[in-house]
C-alpha cells in the first residue's frame, strides 16, 4: 500500500491532525438533529479533502421528510435550517459543504 505525500505529511496524518473537525460534525449532528454524521457524511469527498464533508442530497432529503416541500415556501437549505435550528447551526451545516 502506498501513503501519499501531502507535503511533508502523509495522508494518513493529516487525516488524525483534523479528528477534532470530525469529532465537531458527529457532535453538531447528535445533538442538533439526533442523528449520526456517519449516515450523512460523503465519505469519497471526506477522505479526498482530509474534512469531514456531507452528502447533501441525502441531508436533503431527510430535510423534506420532516419539513416537507421547504422550497414552496420560498426557503433553501439554509433558510429551513435557520428556521428550525438557528442561524449558528445553518452556517455549522454549511460548512459541511
Amino acid at each position: 500500500m502506498r501513503i501519499e505525500q501531502i507535503g511533508d505529511k502523509t495522508r494518513c496524518e493529516k487525516l488524525l491532525e483534523n479528528r477534532e473537525i470530525f469529532r465537531a460534525a458527529y457532535r453538531l449532528f447528535r445533538k442538533t438533529f439526533r442523528l449520526t454524521f456517519q449516515d450523512f457524511m460523503d465519505m469519497n469527498l471526506s477522505l479526498l479533502t482530509l474534512e469531514p464533508k456531507l452528502e447533501i442530497f441525502k441531508f436533503d432529503d431527510w430535510l423534506h421528510s420532516k419539513y416537507g416541500q421547504y422550497e414552496n415556501e420560498g426557503l433553501s437549505m439554509f433558510g429551513v435550517l435557520k428556521k428550525n435550528y438557528g442561524e449558528e447551526i445553518a452556517l455549522k451545516v454549511k460548512e459541511l459543504i
